[in-house]
């Protein structure tokens, strides 16, 4: 009797859990689905290229800074690579240290891979000599061959946020007065913009790292389809 009624019990769990499983099972279908690399924005023109309709987006201009180690970066270091850009200044006492201290984290779980940079750069290139970009670096453990702490004329890098990264100007306060945001920007190895994160939310940045190592997985299945067809 006793048997009888556990049977009862297992049989009734497991009707029970059906439902449960399906649901499950078509959430997860459905996250998959979700999890597909963003698509590029800001769509300029619609041309025929190869036989067929695409869409042509923007695409981040030429722009050349000087690296804290004295070096001159320009933006085709990004062709080719997944690559981050922020915007902040070492003298920052509001959101630049939380934003860096994010920065740092995908610096550390990221940097493995050689097709993967990031380029910070300093909107207050009076008082952040290449020296105290250098120090600013160390102190978020930064490799200066893959992420880049960068100074140039204040006025070309406001221009090169507003116009080459669509980044809508942010005035902060009146002591600082100069264009600012917490947002990082994801681009892809064609210069295509791929998002914008709040560099100072953790829950974004994770998100970003997820869209990163998926742009990552999408550049090298590409790669790989070329080559295929190169050999065929």
């Amino acid at each position: 009797m006793v048997n009888k009624s556990i049977a009862k019990f297992i049989a009734f769990i497991i009707i029970a859990l059906i439902p449960v499983v399906f649901f499950v099972y078509f959430k997860n279908r459905n996250n998959f689905s979700n999890s597909a690399s963003p698509r590029p924005m800001w769509p300029i023109d619609v041309k025929n290229i190869s036989g067929k309709m695409d869409t042509i987006y923007h695409q981040v201009p030429n722009f050349s800074a000087t690296n804290a180690n004295g070096i001159s970066i320009s933006t085709e270091e990004m062709i080719g690579n997944v690559s981050v850009v922020e915007f902040f200044f070492a003298q920052c006492p509001s959101i630049c240290p939380i934003m860096n201290q994010q920065m740092e984290r995908v610096f550390t779980n990221l940097s493995r891979n050689n097709n993967f940079k990031i380029f910070s750069y300093t909107i207050d290139p009076d008082r952040d000599s290449l020296s105290s970009l250098t120090d600013y670096a160390s102190k978020h453990n930064a490799d200066l061959s893959k992420w880049y702490f960068l100074r140039a004329n204040q006025q070309e890098v406001f221009n090169f946020g507003r116009n080459g990264l669509k980044i809508p100007v942010d005035i902060e306060d009146s002591e600082v007065g100069f264009l600012h945001s917490e947002r990082f920007v994801l681009i892809d190895w064609n210069r295509n913009i791929r998002g914008y994160y709040m560099g100072t939310d953790s829950v974004e940045v994770n998100k970003m790292m997820h869209d990163i190592v998926l742009l990552l997985s999408e550049k090298e299945i590409k790669e790989k389809k070329k080559r295929k067809k190169i050999k065929l």
